[in-house]
């Protein structure tokens, strides 16, 4: 599994996991606290930030989102369970999470042609990063806040 996190300030360090770890919410929790939380200090300082995910079952879990809560001055929250509607998050909005969408097309092509050892697909990762998605998410977080502005009454917040 490959983790980033990206903002009008930056991006975070890929974080880059074995693929025979499980990773449940203990491990994805750890990821947070090792690395979104140093670097949203550093970046964002005193000022306001804004944590997105998307409704994967290891960020719905309800520690996961105390967890969140507790380390991030802003978190638009995830419904805990199908039938529970709790979260901000409107469902089944894949818009929302350009992050996922651009990183997964731009490498399918290079990933899925020819097997990789672990340190050179890692490498194609970074620079794939440094070179491209900062500038799309940035021609694209204007449309992100005004298609979050407004729902479940959440305020306009700052990706």
């Amino acid at each position: 599994m490959v983790w980033a996190a990206i903002s009008v300030r930056g991006k975070t360090p890929l974080m880059f996991v074995d693929q025979k770890t499980k990773t449940d919410r203990h491990v994805y929790m750890e990821m947070l606290r090792a690395h979104l939380i140093p670097w949203a200090n550093n970046a964002f300082s005193d000022d306001e930030w804004t944590f997105q995910q998307d409704g994967a079952p290891r960020y719905k879990a309800i520690e996961t989102q105390n967890f969140i809560r507790a380390n991030c001055p802003d978190f638009i929250s995830v419904d805990t369970h199908w039938r529970n509607n709790d979260g901000e998050w409107p469902p089944n909005s894949p818009d929302l999470n350009p992050l996922d969408y651009s990183v997964k097309h731009s490498r399918r092509k290079s990933v899925c042609e020819t097997p990789l050892e672990c340190e050179i697909l890692e490498a194609s990762f970074e620079e794939s990063m440094e070179r491209n998605h900062l500038r799309n998410f940035d021609q694209d977080r204007e449309q992100l806040s005004e298609v979050t502005e407004g729902l479940h009454g959440c305020k306009r917040r700052t990706f």
